[in-house]
């Protein structure tokens, strides 16, 4: 029998020394875009270089928006991606390190998340308080003009409400500028495609703001490139995207 315990004392031990060692974790904390902490978002931690055993973790995080990973490899390189059902799986992904033997490493940033789908059909933008049509030209009209753009928002009737408006000059140029911000290369909608947004065109798409000195055009602004132009309120044709709300 003592030999059984001391066979047991050295296993413990070495279990302690080298199983438990071999743990550390990572913390961080996930807002939105006005730095408001959100919770029961889903992150994910995969490993860079996978070790058996330690290659990919979940989490949710809590009402305060912070979120703890624990049982990490140490010192490892890990992809954290922030997960919901209509984004991209590598939107806002980051890598970071996880911590030393025994510790914990801190993200030096939060993860901001500003766009959400709270309702079928509906994007919201927490920067702007913005409400979007996920579908960006799919499912409704296809180029239209001005006034025909204007009657099909003010009689659209989507996730219960009938609001809905063409958007500023200023707010479809703020969307752009955001792709652009994320480094997104190439086609801007892509970017809006990972968020969540469906049938983006990569195209122009209608403003609500008439051309000061010309009454007869309104702003357009392109999807791709980010370009405005001046519009033929009567007779040019180009694409819709309803938006609600604001500030």
């Amino acid at each position: 029998m003592k030999i059984l315990h001391s066979i047991f004392l050295v296993f413990f031990v070495n279990f302690l020394a080298f199983g438990c060692a071999k743990s550390s974790g990572i913390e961080g904390k996930v807002v939105n875009a006005k730095g408001q902490p959100m919770a029961d978002v889903k992150i994910i931690a995969k490993q860079v270089q996978p070790i058996k055993g330690y290659e990919s973790f979940e989490t949710t995080t809590g009402s305060d928006g912070i979120f703890r990973f624990k049982g990490l490899y140490p010192t490892s390189e890990y992809t954290l991606f922030p997960h919901a059902e209509y984004w991209s799986t590598d939107y806002l992904k980051t890598t970071v390190k996880s911590g030393p033997e025994g510790q914990i490493s801190m993200l030096t940033s939060e993860i901001v998340i500003r766009f959400t789908a709270p309702k079928d059909g509906i994007i919201n933008d927490s920067k702007t308080g913005l409400q979007w049509a996920q579908d960006c030209g799919g499912t409704g009209p296809k180029v239209i003009s001005w006034y025909q753009a204007n009657a099909y928002v003010n009689n659209l009737r989507l996730g219960g409400y009938n609001d809905w408006r063409l958007p500023s000059k200023e707010e479809l140029e703020e969307i752009v500028s955001y792709a652009k911000s994320q480094g997104i290369k190439g086609e801007l909608g892509e970017l809006f495609n990972k968020i969540g947004f469906k049938n983006v065109h990569f195209d122009y798409y209608w403003s609500s703001t008439t051309c000061a000195p010309y009454p007869d055009g309104a702003w357009v602004v392109n999807m791709w490139s980010g370009n405005v132009f001046n519009g033929y309120k009567s007779y040019s044709l180009y694409y819709v995207w309803p938006v609600r709300g604001g500030q």
